[in-house]
């Protein structure tokens, strides 16, 4: 467009409205410069869009617009508002995020209606005081600023839910904060300052956000962390005497026989043994270290406790392994320089560490190296594996050369990681050093022990013990498993001995007498095979096959439950002869990873055990054969290639069906191992060998691209016919849902203004930025689940004779009407997701609780529909009959 034409558009669009007596105007996505005066002269106005310019400042004349309801000014280059902005009294959506403001109006605080305000990604340094007098401000959007401090004055927005802080530079948080009883949620990571503990802040929003959409039943989607607990855990600890961590884990790993233990004893003791027995399962020990003056937070002479878990190396083990891998911790990678070990092991354990470690730095260590020479290419495993892989050392334990080189690196990095040096309240510590006492003579607690420990040092508070023993865990002083959702019941033993448990575990899964059974394991066999009743008595025989069945290693036979176990990584190697699953006819789907975790399959198998044939189940240590939908599915893993491939016979019409089974259940088991690489793969239907990744595909439909040529294959495919082999075009929207990166996303397209330089013409064509608080939400398929647990939900009725069932699918049918006359999409999900949790509470037996709140979300979000008065009146009485059943 020439220079002058958006802005002659947008005064075309101006005219039309205000002869039209239009309620709307939409000027977004013009490359306007200037917004027209002529804008304050429309009466009747409600909402106003003007996102996706190129505006630098706005007229004086906005403030006219007195009944404006929503003014949308994201995605522009602003650095300041109008004071005039605060006579829009009615407003209540303003959304400025992805400007370059850096301070805002006084004027802002006049907005009494105002109940969602976007200031995100901008450059925000400081907040008005006025702020703080936007009592009906529901949701406030902070994040990707500037903000060091926050006004005292915040505290009286009492009704806001949504408080996202996430990425500034804030150093203090006003107490004020703590009145904030309606906070819902609220973001404060990536804000160093702080320094507030991962454990405290929960998962980050964009976690949340792609956990919500994942496709998960709503009891088990990732949550945010109660604001209550992050800022009671901030206000206290600056009340309370406080104390530095000092404490890290020490992770050890690599193939058996490299000489781990030996390492260990060198770098803790400098001793060795020739004679050093191998380690069976895993072996923790305390190492207590020096930090360097650089690192050190505290007076000299304070140590950093590191907690040592030297990791068995046999190949059964591998699998069980990978549980005890944590993030935040420090990685040795010890190889062997008699063997000759081959950079393609050593590159299986880098992937296996970042798949699990995430950004945990590793040093790889060549031991044995007095009489060989490891030769491996340095410089490009060290690029490959950047940031993680932190230096190369070659060690002699048997002679103790190197051992100095890499006690330094190894006090350098574990006193560089970022938890490290956290302050804690002091009766954290108090309570910490009974258990590690109380360890020292028995092996367990249970859970009502732990609280009369709390209770001795004054720690009441059951969000305080909780929060504890995630830290415990998660430093390896404990193992924790009590999950709320945890369909085992694991509570009351749920604070241990890590030894206890892994050496239990370790002891089954390496009994000879097991592996000659196939895996099978009968109840009468764990006492002879644990072989120590002091240690392992038969009262805690039970709580180690759920331990086992928790890390899917066992899973039960359907004819004798409780009684009769199989452990699939003690199957036999050898694949059965199935040739006619080899039929060119079967639809094939494969998983490429960057490399295969050991145990992958086993996984698999435990998780898929219902849908193995009662008659004569087929199943190797890596495949299985499953009876799906009326298909049959094989599934066989390749550790050498790093791929597994699936194939399902049967009638052509549930093929599908079946796969989308089989990719639900590797879905569940990736979404467990945060950085695995699995990519899925579609090969040819008449040349298996030329396979195009799925991704890619649905990329190709989403450009409308027909035809698609793949590599070594001698002709084109039908871009539709391959995909609609394998999936059908709900479930492709539902993929590509899921790979969606809200945050990513919505930054990439607004840094384009923010970076931009001022005058410099940006093409906004195609670009619309979604909100942050959202995502590209499938609808559809969100509303044909919360149909489906409706249909599935027992009859329930109240004292008036009130039905649930007709209730709630009268409530889904009035937000979907919402949604068609203009509610949000994120708030007509939200309100879905509601009702889709009141649906599945009522599927338990004390249900009151679940569905209590899930009502109570739905009451509060009924303002979000009062633009449209009869569905709001409707939407309303129907969750008041529904509180009336579960009174």
């Amino acid at each position: 467009m020439p220079a002058e034409a958006p802005f002659l558009e947008a005064q075309r669009r101006i005219d039309e409205v205000r002869r039209s007596g239009g309620a709307k105007l939409d000027l977004s996505d013009l490359g306007l410069e200037r917004v027209p005066e002529e804008i304050g002269r429309i009466s009747g106005l409600t909402a106003v869009d003007l996102s996706v310019n190129q505006l630098a400042t706005l007229p004086e004349s906005i403030g006219h617009l007195a009944g404006l309801r929503s003014l949308d000014l994201s995605g522009n280059r602003l650095s300041a508002l109008p004071e005039s902005i605060g006579h829009l009294a009615e407003l209540e959506l303003l959304d400025l995020r992805g400007n370059r403001l850096v301070t805002l109006p006084e004027s802002l605080g006049k907005l009494g209606w105002l109940e969602v305000l976007d200031l995100s990604v901008n450059q925000l340094v400081r907040l008005p005081e006025s702020l703080g007098r936007l009592r009906g401000l529901r949701k406030l959007y902070l994040f990707h600023n500037r903000l060091t401090t926050l006004p005292e004055s915040l505290g009286g927005l009492t009704g806001l839910q949504r408080l996202y802080l996430f990425d500034n530079r804030l150093t203090a948080l006003p107490e004020s904060l703590a009145r904030l009883q309606e906070l819902e949620e609220l973001y404060l990571h990536e804000n160093p300052g702080l320094d507030m503990p991962p454990e405290v802040l929960g998962p980050d929003r964009q976690a949340v956000q792609k956990d919500r959409y994942s496709g998960k039943r709503p009891r088990s989607r990732l949550q945010p962390a109660d604001p209550k607990d992050i800022l009671r855990y901030y206000f206290q600890r600056q009340r309370q005497p406080r104390r530095r961590l000092n404490e890290a884990k020490l992770l050890v790993v690599g193939q058996g026989g490299v000489g781990k233990t030996s390492l260990v004893r060198r770098l803790i003791r400098d001793e060795f043994d020739p004679e050093e027995a191998k380690t069976e399962g895993i072996a923790i020990e305390p190492w207590m270290i020096d930090p360097p003056e650089g690192l050190r937070r505290g007076p000299a002479g304070e140590r950093v406790r590191l907690n040592v878990w030297d990791f068995g190396g046999q190949e059964i083990m591998h699998a069980t392994h990978q549980f005890f891998l944590t993030r935040r911790s420090l990685y040795l990678l010890v190889l062997d320089a008699r063997k000759g070990e081959n950079e393609g092991n050593v590159r299986y354990w880098l992937k296996i560490i970042q798949s699990y470690g995430a950004d945990s730095p590793v040093l790889v260590v060549v031991n044995k190296a007095e009489s060989h020479h490891l030769e491996l290419d340095e410089r490009r495993l060290a690029k490959d594996y950047a940031p993680n892989l932190r230096g190369f050392f070659k060690v002699s334990c048997a002679e103790g050369t190197g051992i100095d080189a890499l006690r330094g690196a190894i006090v350098r990095e574990s006193c560089g990681l970022p938890h490290v040096f956290d302050e804690l309240p002091e009766r954290y510590f108090k309570v910490k050093e009974s258990l590690i006492k109380r360890a020292r003579s028995s092996d367990f607690i249970d859970y009502a022990q732990y609280e009369r420990i709390c209770g001795r040092h004054r720690l009441t508070d059951r969000r305080d013990r909780d929060l504890l023993l995630r830290f415990l865990h998660d430093l390896g002083n404990v193992l924790n498993f009590d999950d709320p959702e945890d369909p085992y019941e694991l509570r009351d033993t749920n604070i241990l001995n890590p030894e206890w448990v892994t050496g239990g575990v370790y002891r089954l899964i390496n009994s000879a007498r097991l592996a000659g059974q196939q895996g099978r394991l009968e109840w009468g066999q764990i006492a002879g095979i644990l072989n120590d009743p002091v240690r392992y008595p038969a009262d805690r025989h039970r709580f180690l096959i759920e331990m086992m069945r928790k890390f899917e290693l066992c899973f039960d036979f359907a004819d004798a439950p409780n009684r009769r176990w199989l452990i699939p990584e003690l199957l036999p190697r050898n694949e059965p002869d199935l040739p006619d699953l080899d039929d060119p006819k079967a639809l094939k789907f494969q998983y490429h990873y960057n490399v295969l975790p050991g145990g992958l399959i086993c996984r698999f198998i435990v998780r898929m055990h219902r849908y193995l044939s009662p008659d004569r189940p087929t199943y190797w240590r890596s495949g299985v054969l499953l009876g799906v939908d009326g298909c049959r599915a094989l599934v066989r893993g390749d550790s050498d290639s790093g791929r597994v491939f699936v194939s399902v016979l049967g009638p052509e019409r549930r093929r599908r069906a079946a796969l989308a089974v089989v990719r639900d259940a590797f879905r569940a088991i990736h979404a467990t191992i945060p950085r695995l690489e699995a990519e899925e793969k579609v090969p040819m239907p008449d040349d298996p060998r030329v396979v195009v990744g799925y991704r890619h595909l649905l990329k190709l439909e989403e450009l409308g691209e027909r035809t698609y040529l793949p590599e070594g294959a001698g002709r084109k495919y039908d871009v539709a016919d391959l995909l609609e082999g394998v999936t059908t075009a709900g479930d492709r929207e539902a993929d590509r849902m899921r790979s969606g990166d809200v945050r990513g996303a919505y930054i990439a397209h607004v840094e384009q203004f923010i970076m931009s330089e001022p005058g410099k013409n940006v093409s906004n064509k195609n670009i619309k930025v979604s909100h942050v608080s959202g995502s590209t939400i499938n609808f559809g398929e969100l509303s044909g689940r919360v149909s489906n647990t409706i249909n599935q939900m027992p009859e329930v009725t109240g004292p008036g004779g009130e039905d649930a069932k007709g209730l709630l699918a009268e409530l889904k049918a009035i937000i979907e009407r919402a949604k068609a006359e203009g509610v949000g999409e994120q708030t007509a999900s939200d309100a879905l997701s509601e009702v889709e949790e009141v649906a599945e509470g009522a599927k338990e037996e004390e249900a009151t609780g679940r569905v209590a709140r899930a009502l109570r979300n739905l009451r509060r979000m009924a303002p979000d529909f009062k633009a449209f008065p009869m569905i709001a009146e409707q939407f309303g009485k129907l969750v008041d009959e529904l509180g009336k059943i579960w009174a």
